[in-house]
């Protein structure tokens, strides 16, 4: 690893919000190549991985892992992926999405009966998994059990919490406690945990142990999948054994192209949010004065309207 990783501290990301202008902060380097996520933790889990040898998505197994574990309300098993990938010496970008599936006996007069906003019925069939599984049979070269380390070592000992954590603990603190998560996400005293609270998840930890013995597919039709049924059938949740019989198809699309300057960019189509980069740059392309300095006082405020335009632009759209 270089000396990067090691001046990387938790006390430092404490205030993750406020410390977005640290590079330091969301990558990871070895002498293999470098990794970006939202929390260090995540970028140091990928290039430990690159490190030890493995390729890109290896790294990005161990990455998505890790963040699932570091950002739980933000990344993880229960949700969606999306992975784009370039290939030096074939020349072809692919494009893969493992999208979550909406429950069987989700029906529109169902789904209407009832509330469906932090509920169980709220919980689609999670794609991640199936798509993590997809990339590493086809594409990865490390064992499972050493992409899930990182990730595994994470929730078991634990890390420091972030303001970014207590802030989604504050806003979801009511269904957090209607649902029984309190004790896994809240204090003893049952308010958000303050920034810098260490935080332990061993249930997470042994369900990643488990799937990196066996295999993602057991999130759908092994002994995670049927601790999903149960605890939805418990919670009248849509989810059923019916969405657990098979195992997710990952789609393959083609990536959207756009070009900035001399540059082909090559980026995530819808749901993705490569439309938005697109008109991003293709703005900026437009408008920025040829000696653009993002330092400026009117650099940055410039940069920011093109932001805002485009991410308005993707709302209406």
């Amino acid at each position: 690893m270089s000396g990067r990783i090691e001046d990387l501290t938790d006390e430092r990301l404490l205030s993750r919000e406020g410390q977005r202008d640290h590079a330091a902060l969301w990558s990871a380097s070895s002498r293999r190549g470098v990794v970006v996520a939202a929390h260090y933790h995540a970028s140091a889990a990928g290039a430990e991985v690159l490190e030890a040898g493995g390729n890109v998505i290896d790294a990005a197994i161990a990455t998505s892992l890790a963040l699932g574990v570091v950002e739980p309300a933000a990344s993880g098993l229960g949700g969606m992926g999306m992975m784009l990938f370039h290939d030096a010496q074939t020349g072809r970008t692919t494009c893969l999405e493992g999208a979550c599936r909406a429950p069987k006996r989700a029906t529109p007069e169902q789904v209407a009966q009832g509330p469906r906003k932090n509920t169980h019925n709220a919980v689609a069939l999670p794609g991640l998994p199936a798509l993590l599984g997809h990339v590493h049979q086809h594409f990865g070269t490390k064992e499972l059990g050493e992409l899930c380390a990182p990730a595994i070592r994470l929730a078991s000992e634990g890390y420091p919490t972030t303001s970014f954590q207590q802030h989604l603990a504050q806003v979801y603190e009511r269904p957090l406690k209607r649902l029984g998560c309190a004790a896994h996400f809240l204090g003893d005293d049952g308010e958000p945990k303050p920034p810098g609270t260490w935080f332990r998840q061993p249930a997470l930890a042994q369900t990643l142990l488990r799937l990196s013995d066996v295999g993602f597919e057991d999130f759908y039709i092994g002994e995670v999948g049927r601790k999903i049924v149960k605890d939805m059938s418990a919670h009248q949740g849509f989810l059923s054994a019916l969405d657990f019989e098979t195992v997710p198809e990952i789609g393959q699309m083609e990536p959207l192209v756009g070009h900035f300057g001399t540059l082909d960019i090559r980026t995530l189509p819808p749901p993705g949010g490569g439309v938005t980069l697109l008109q991003l740059l293709h703005l900026f392309d437009e408008v920025a004065p040829e000696r653009f300095e993002p330092d400026t006082p009117d650099g940055a405020l410039l940069f920011a309207m093109l932001v805002q335009q485009a991410r308005m632009q993707r709302r209406a759209h």
